[in-house]
C-alpha cells in the first residue's frame, strides 16, 4: 500500500501563500474583512441563480417552490453581501457581542450559585465573569474595530502556519530516484 505524502516543494509553496494571505490580512484586516464578505456574497448570487434555474426547469411544485424561494433568497442576501458588506460584518459582531454578553451573565449566575452550594467565596471567577461581560460589550459596541482585531490575529497566526510549513519544507528529505 502507498503512502501519500506532500512534496518538498508543495509544503514550501502552501508556507509562502500562507504568509501572502496572513500578511494581507494584518495589513488590510478592514479591507480583507469586506472582501471575505463580498466574495461569500457573489457565492450566493451564483447560488441562487442556479436555484432559481432549477425551480424554471422542474416538473415537482413541490422542489420548484422550494428552489424558488432559496434562489431569491440567495439573490436577495448576495446582492446585499455584495453592495453593503460592512452592514453584514457589523451585524455579524453585534451578535457575537450579544453571545459574549449572555455567557458572560451565564458564568456569573453559575458563580454565585456554586458559591451557595459550597460556601466559597469565588472573587476571581466572578472578575473573569465580568470581565466576559465587559468584553462582550466592546465588542457589540465597536463591531467593525473587533472586525479589524480578528482578522488581524488571524493575519499573525497564518505568517506562523507559514513559518512553520517552510520549516517543514526544508527539513524534508529530496525525492529519492
Amino acid at each position: 500500500m502507498e503512502r501519500m505524502t506532500t512534496s518538498k516543494a508543495g509544503t514550501i509553496f502552501a508556507g509562502i501563500v500562507s504568509i501572502a494571505l496572513g500578511l494581507v490580512l494584518f495589513m488590510n484586516p478592514n479591507g480583507s474583512t469586506v472582501a471575505i464578505v463580498q466574495i461569500i456574497g457573489w457565492a450566493l448570487i451564483v447560488g441562487g441563480g442556479f436555484s432559481l434555474a432549477c425551480a424554471l426547469s422542474s416538473w415537482n411544485v413541490i422542489l420548484m417552490q422550494a428552489d424558488l424561494y432559496m434562489g431569491l433568497l440567495g439573490l436577495l442576501f448576495g446582492f446585499l453581501m455584495v453592495n453593503m458588506p460592512g452592514i453584514f460584518v457589523a451585524w455579524l459582531f453585534i451578535l457575537l457581542g450579544i453571545y459574549v454578553i449572555v455567557l458572560g451573565f451565564e458564568s456569573l449566575a453559575a458563580v454565585n450559585l456554586a458559591g451557595r452550594l459550597t460556601g466559597s467565596n469565588s472573587t476571581g471567577s466572578r472578575i473573569g465573569a465580568l470581565l466576559v461581560i465587559a468584553l462582550g460589550v466592546v465588542v457589540m459596541l465597536s463591531p467593525m474595530g473587533s472586525a479589524s482585531i480578528a482578522m488581524s490575529i488571524t493575519g499573525i497566526v497564518l505568517v506562523a502556519l507559514g513559518i512553520g510549513k517552510i520549516m517543514e519544507g526544508i527539513r524534508m528529505p529530496g525525492r529519492k530516484g
